[in-house]
């Protein structure tokens, strides 16, 4: 099934060379005909499973988002821990893990943007699942 989508992808990939890129909606249209028709399901049962997949994606977006957002305020935590410590017993190990905090807390606050960012989508998930299946596709067509 996903090789009959990938060649669909790469059939409107092609097609859209021509158009300079752009993807008109009866493009999408015909693309999710032809789809249905190659895993021979009706368009309503094709339509329902991306309106599904929206929730899911957006249920599992603000899973990614707390996940960062809890990761991030434990390694500040950490970090400031370990700051304190080392300006009041000035060990070597204070200043290694230290170090070694800020650099995870460095890596988690970029973890934590990432996530952010996808916040459209996953409002889109929730309120307009039908942009969001569209956008799916779109992003599907647009890739290389």
């Amino acid at each position: 099934m996903l090789a009959i989508i990938s060649q669909e992808c790469y059939n409107v990939r092609e097609r859209n060379k021509l158009t300079n890129g752009e993807i008109k909606m009866n493009q999408l249209n015909q693309v999710i005909d032809n789809l249905a028709k190659k895993l021979e399901v009706p368009i309503e049962v094709l339509w329902a499973s991306l309106m599904k997949q929206s929730q899911i994606y957006a249920v599992s977006g603000i899973f990614y988002i707390l996940i960062s957002a809890i990761a991030l305020i434990a390694f500040s935590f950490t970090t400031a821990y370990f700051i304190k410590k080392h300006q009041e017993e000035n060990e070597e190990v204070y200043a290694f893990m230290s170090g070694l905090f800020i650099v995870a807390s460095a890596l988690c606050f970029v973890w934590f943007a990432i996530t952010l960012a996808d916040i459209p989508l996953i409002l889109a998930g929730f309120y307009n699942p039908e942009y969001w299946a569209l956008s799916e596709l779109g992003k599907m067509f647009r890739s290389n």
